[in-house]
């Protein structure tokens, strides 16, 4: 058996009508909150925060303008807003983009600075970072799993990097994890941030960091995923599909803390980087060329992949059902209107060349966490076969 460290220091409110307890715990982190959001304009889930922390007395700022992707400027801009207003704790309310904006604000205005001095973590001017101010996250949709982790990630404009940040002082303290705050997400974003949930247990099963522990986290979560994510898509409204969805999120957020995901992961932050597309659509472009690439690196485990998204395969030999894992991927992602190939975004060589070298200086810790050994060369092998599949 593998050793393991574990470290899951977030408390986590889980369950329908869970957001109401953000008026009983705002007031154990500070007087005045930072809340960083995107993408709420549409419902009425600013409104009731800034209304619960009201009814708690606690006084609040907002900074809405987080981009998907959040970039450099967004997170200054934030910290600009937290002094200016003299908050001492931080709420990250939506997807990733609003509670990793969040988690990065906090720790960067505890410890001066731009984000610029923290990231790529490989060549940062501020490193070994122990403290941050206190943040709660409020997840409003069932991907990145950032509610319980400690990263973050950033797009640099400059360079079209998108490293991650990540030190163990920057777990949330609390996470709200309420099923009916995802109700509200479109049909696309519902397919985008599922899958990338998928992708977190896929992929730490997939890699080195895999261990009888995380493994747990990964299977289950792949099951919710494979079972409701098409219901979540197909009816929104169905609040079963969307409370096995959110905890699938936290359950496979919870296998990339402990383990990591695998080079998958780092293909994504760079290709949307490059094309600021949505995280879950770029994994999903990269994601069948990845299986095709690297399922001989271990044929047991791809064929538990593949027998989990076909239990018909039950009778195959496993080196069938590694085989065919590929094919099964393709079609469970396109049922989702998602891609399944990196056609559309019509990368150059020149392109294919940055990639191959970006991701192993901006994502240095899952880069090359694969069953089959990743370099350069590798890469740009993977990410041509991307191109014509």
């Amino acid at each position: 058996m593998k050793p393991v460290n574990i470290y899951l220091p977030t408390k986590v409110i889980f369950g329908q009508g869970s957001f109401a307890e953000l008026k009983n715990e705002a007031p154990k982190y500070g007087s005045k909150a930072l809340v960083v959001t995107t993408g709420l304009s549409k419902t009425n889930i600013l409104p009731r925060t800034l209304g619960l922390l009201k009814e708690a007395g606690i006084e609040a700022a907002v900074y809405k303008d987080v981009e998907p992707n959040p970039k450099t400027y967004n997170i200054d801009d934030a910290i600009k807003l937290l002094k200016e207003e003299g908050c001492d704790f931080v709420i990250g309310i939506g997807g990733g983009s609003a509670m990793d904006s969040a988690k990065a604000v906090a720790v960067v205005a505890k410890n001066g600075g731009s984000i610029t001095d923290y990231i790529p973590m490989a060549t940062a001017n501020k490193k070994n970072i122990t403290e941050t101010l206190p943040v709660i996250c409020i997840s409003t949709t069932s991907g990145t799993g950032s509610e319980v982790t400690m990263f973050a990630v950033v797009t640099i404009p400059e360079t079209m990097e998108k490293p991650g940040l990540g030190y163990t002082c920057m777990y949330p303290k609390l996470a709200i994890v309420d099923p009916e705050l995802t109700i509200s997400m479109p049909k696309s974003v519902t397919a985008e941030v599922g899958i990338d949930t998928f992708f977190h247990a896929m992929e730490n099963y997939l890699s080195k960091s895999a261990t009888e522990f995380t493994d747990i986290f990964s299977r289950q979560a792949m099951e919710w995923v494979i079972k409701y994510l098409p219901v979540a898509y197909a009816e929104p409204g169905d609040i079963e599909a969307r409370s096995f969805m959110h905890l699938a999120n936290v359950t496979a957020g919870y296998s990339i803390t402990v383990g990591t995901p695998a080079t998958l992961h780092a293909l994504s932050h760079a290709i949307s980087g490059m094309t600021d597309i949505a995280h879950g659509r770029s994994l999903s472009m990269a994601s069948v060329a990845f299986i095709r690439y690297t399922y001989m690196a271990d044929i047991k485990r791809y064929a538990d992949v593949a027998r989990l998204l076909s239990p018909r395969l039950g009778k195959a030999s496993d080196e069938e059902a590694a085989e065919s894992c590929a094919d099964l991927l393709k079609d469970f992602i396109s049922r989702l209107g998602l891609p399944t190939d990196m056609k559309s975004v019509g990368f150059t060589d020149r392109d294919i060349e940055k990639v191959s070298t970006d991701i192993f200086i901006a994502t240095p810790r899952i880069a090359n966490q694969s069953l089959k050994p990743m370099d350069k060369n590798s890469i740009i092998e993977l990410l041509n076969l991307a191109r014509q599949i």
